[in-house]
């Protein structure tokens, strides 16, 4: 592969493999609410909150690190505004403290903050208005991305502004036009490993909080179950790796759903989607004992792979985004054990054929559990592939070749917008 095509994928890499502390849709409005305060002096009388129903659905479930038992958009942006820093993006609340987390519970309680849904189609999309006893107001906006702020507004002066289509998730990001299976494999095959240093770093910070939550009982404790069940039980020695890859995966989750403050090595916006492209391939690539070097590539292969159909999709959508991931993960897999083009076009036909359409109802403690169901399809979509067991093109949803089949898996996902309603409809009740 050419130098500048090798250039190309590092950034997209550099754009995609970020470290978050917590749920990165919470996070996000704290970010928010955090660069919001900076522009406003003096104690805040109003809180004006406009929200996507994705972030909404997202925030309301999942506890928001160092936020003690605190949950949902409203609080998380409270909290940025009275202790975040924003210059730490998705770390915006490292440095809280339970004395903060009492003033933002005194905030809430005060009735300054208001909650509505956001009136354009971006699923990404968050804005607030802070109001001080004086009447200035400042206002700061992102859309698409968690960190793309695309307006700041102090009283009626504007400070930054940046066109943003709310209908295009993509225009805010780098072409990606280039980026296709065949193109992966051969960036994985031309890149020199020491380019790979924030693959290492997401294996590393994910292991640790995979570690964390197989240690206690976090959440539903889905990964420790897993644990507990595969060293209980005897199985043949493939269905028991298996189970400790799913459960590592899960356990990170499960830690980090429930509000650990461990940072995370996240890809296409999300802590869950970084933890199952990465922590699979590295307990499988243990157990083959392959080289460090083949498991950055492996890793690497499957976070891009996670990036390709993630950007049919977008960051945010009612599809699960860990459906999507476990399939990057399946093709780190395949890596490990020198599978060939058609394998891994085969292997992605074989998942998005049978697994497509699981939905998000919002990030929670039930993430670990979809986690580990992904894992498993994709193993298994994984070993039909090499035994040459695949799906036929032109059969059901699956398309012509395999980039055919992932923008239909795109269209489908595009397709079940209406359903972020119904599950917001219900979550509200």
């Amino acid at each position: 592969m050419k130098k500048d095509m090798i250039e190309k994928f590092l950034k997209l890499l550099e754009d995609e493999l970020l470290v978050a502390q917590g749920c990165t849709e919470p996070i996000s409005g704290a970010f928010v609410g955090a660069t919001a305060k900076e522009y406003i002096d003096g104690p805040i009388k109003k809180i004006d909150i406009v929200a996507s129903k994705n972030i909404i659905k997202n925030a309301k479930g999942v506890n928001i690190p160092n936020g003690d038992s605190l949950k949902g958009i409203e609080a998380s942006i409270v909290l940025g505004m009275i202790s975040g820093d924003s210059s730490k993006k998705l770390e915006v609340l490292n440095g809280t403290t339970h004395a903060d987390v009492k003033k933002a519970i005194e905030v809430i309680n005060s009735n300054i903050v208001t909650l509505n849904y956001s009136d354009t189609v971006a699923k990404l999309h968050i804005k607030v208005t802070l109001t001080n006893e004086s009447g200035n107001t400042a206002t700061v906006e992102v859309m698409h991305s968690h960190t793309n702020i695309i307006n700041i507004t102090k009283d009626s002066n504007v400070v930054l502004s940046k066109e943003c289509d709310p209908n295009d998730f993509l225009n805010h990001s780098s072409d990606k036009s280039f980026v296709t299976v065949e193109n992966i494999i051969k960036f994985i095959e031309s890149v020199d490993v020491d380019k790979l240093t924030l693959v290492e770093r997401q294996i590393d910070l994910n292991r640790k909080i995979s570690e964390e939550g197989l240690s206690k009982s976090y959440g539903m404790s889905v990964g420790k179950t897993l644990k507990t069940s595969s060293e209980d039980i005897k199985f043949d020695l493939n269905y028991d790796i298996r189970r400790i890859a799913e459960s590592y995966a899960s356990a990170g989750s499960d830690a980090r759903m429930s509000g650990n403050t461990l940072p995370v090595g996240i890809i296409s916006g999300s802590g869950n989607q970084g933890i199952t492209a990465s922590i699979p391939v590295y307990i499988y690539a243990k157990f083959l004992e392959v080289s460090d070097e083949k498991l950055l590539k492996a890793v690497a292969l499957s976070d891009l792979i996670t990036i390709h159909i993630k950007s049919q999709i977008g960051k945010l959508s009612p599809v699960c985004g860990v459906s999507i991931s476990a399939i990057g993960a399946g093709c780190g897999l395949m890596y490990l054990v020198d599978s060939t083009y058609d394998e891994y076009a085969n292997m992605i036909m074989n998942n998005i054929a049978t697994n497509t359409g699981m939905i998000c109802d919002g990030a929670s403690r039930t993430c670990a559990m979809k986690i580990q169901s992904s894992i498993q399809a994709s193993i298994m979509a994984a070993n039909m592939a090499i035994e040459g067991k695949n799906v036929e093109l032109n059969e059901g949803i699956i398309g012509s070749d395999v980039e055919q089949s992932i923008k239909n898996m795109g269209r489908i996902a595009q397709a079940m917008n209406p359903i972020d309603d119904i599950i917001v409809d219900i979550m509200s009740k």
